[in-house]
């Protein structure tokens, strides 16, 4: 299992874990009138340039694909692990090459950064996300199966040991190989996430797999005695009642790009909730609209503030099938057979199948808990298909010298006879 163990260095770093829903946490919350945890104020060191350059990527990467994921459901509720999906990527990612490689680098959000250091990132910015709170257990883990027989390069095989602390097994890609992936899926996401994968086609050689699981106490937990149901707008005109939670507190708070936004903590402040709410008149995806990282970090707040903030209660299970959103991201290359480059995994023809993304989440008086599975499948060109020529219509015919070229006879058949 790949365990974080490092910390976040800023606010950006903070959202990043929010975006992140991965995460497992531990400890008691802080219940109304009771003195809160210790803050952590300060991280045990200073960031170098490459992890800040990392925690860029990660949120640019997550604020698009949040973005086209919301785009492909309109009207429902979107839940997804953008941290997750770019780890799972970045595994496939270090098996790229050519063209492939640099469509996979920029959808990424790595720019023009050199392989070296993107997988330097991806090796040192779990560590700055989790660990720095100790009120907030978190896990994460990494796998590795590949077909019986398959020849992944060694070389590959030790990048995802030792960048992506991955465990790498061998399976027959059966039924037992099913199941053993969603055994690893349910261990690593505390049983949230039980089943991740209903089967295998013939033509998949390898599945990379991330796991992150969360489970973290507000700081400041909501009273219980005070949820109730109120009316809930949605954007299709409805009013349905929902269980609703009321606090007012002095939190993080500010008004940015025509949305009120608000932060929450959890355990020792190292980890938050960020709450945004358009104005009226503007919806949730509206407001993504030309939304980057930069921009984002702009839009938290800075100043606290008592603030009457109500919360409705929400729990999900959801999945999203990745490859279209990421394609328009710019990975198309990526899951195109014949145009995918992938040699630095082996010497073979191989493709991305899918993206898959399983996510949990449960948001209440205690806390949040949230889990994500990503599954990368990469796929052996097969054999090309025989073609089907069936004359059974007109057709044209040429009888012809074949070393001159020389045309001796032409017809078009409109109705054979015999």
């Amino acid at each position: 299992m790949h365990s974080f163990n490092r910390s976040i260095a800023s606010r950006a770093a903070v959202v990043a874990s929010l975006f992140a829903i991965g995460l497992s946490a531990c400890g008691e919350a802080t219940g109304p009138g009771t003195a809160p945890p210790a803050t952590i104020a300060a991280l045990p060191r200073t960031l170098t340039t490459l992890e800040q350059e990392a925690i860029r990527a990660s949120n640019g990467f997550g604020l698009s694909l949040l973005r086209e994921v919301a785009s492909e459901s309109a009207g429902k509720n979107v839940v997804l692990s953008p941290f997750s999906a770019s780890v799972a990527l970045g595994m496939a990612y270090a098996g790229s090459n050519g063209t492939t490689e640099t469509a996979m680098r920029e959808t990424l959000g790595w720019g023009a950064r050199s392989r070296a250091d993107i997988l330097s990132g991806y090796r040192d910015l779990p560590g700055l996300i989790l660990g720095l709170d100790p009120k907030v257990d978190i896990r994460s883990a990494n796998a590795l199966w590949v077909r019986n027989g398959f020849p992944v390069l060694a070389s590959y095989t030790s990048e995802m040991q030792s960048v992506f602390s991955a465990s790498v097994r061998n399976g027959a890609f059966d039924a037992a190989t099913i199941a053993e992936m969603n055994a690893w899926a349910s261990q690593s996401t505390n049983g949230r996430i039980p089943k991740v994968v209903e089967s295998l086609d013939d033509d998949m050689v390898a599945m990379l797999m991330n796991a992150l699981y969360f489970k973290a106490s507000w700081r400041d937990r909501f009273d219980v005695a005070k949820t109730r149901s109120v009316p809930f707008s949605t954007s299709a005109g409805a009013q349905p009642s929902v269980a609703t939670m009321f606090r007012e507190d002095t939190m993080a708070y500010g008004v940015s790009r025509g949305a009120q936004v608000a932060e929450l903590s959890y355990g020792n402040t190292a980890f938050v909730m960020t709450l945004v709410l358009p104005q009226a008149g503007t919806s949730p995806r509206q407001w993504l609209q030309g939304l980057d990282a930069t921009a984002f970090s702009a839009a938290l707040p800075t100043a606290e503030r008592k603030v009457d903030l109500s919360l409705p209660k929400f729990r999900l299970a959801v999945d999203y099938q990745l490859a279209d959103a990421l394609s328009r991201m710019g990975m198309g290359i990526a899951f195109r057979a014949r145009e995918a480059n992938f040699t630095r995994i082996a010497n073979a023809e191989l493709f991305l199948t899918h993206v898959k993304q399983d996510v949990f989440i449960d948001v209440n008086e205690e806390g949040t808990e949230a889990a994500a599975v990503t599954q990368v499948g990469v796929g052996l060109v097969s054999a090309p298909v025989i073609p089907v020529m069936h004359l059974d219509r007109p057709f044209l015919f040429f009888i012809r010298e074949r070393l001159s070229g020389t045309i001796l006879f032409a017809g078009i058949i409109e109705q054979p006879s015999s």
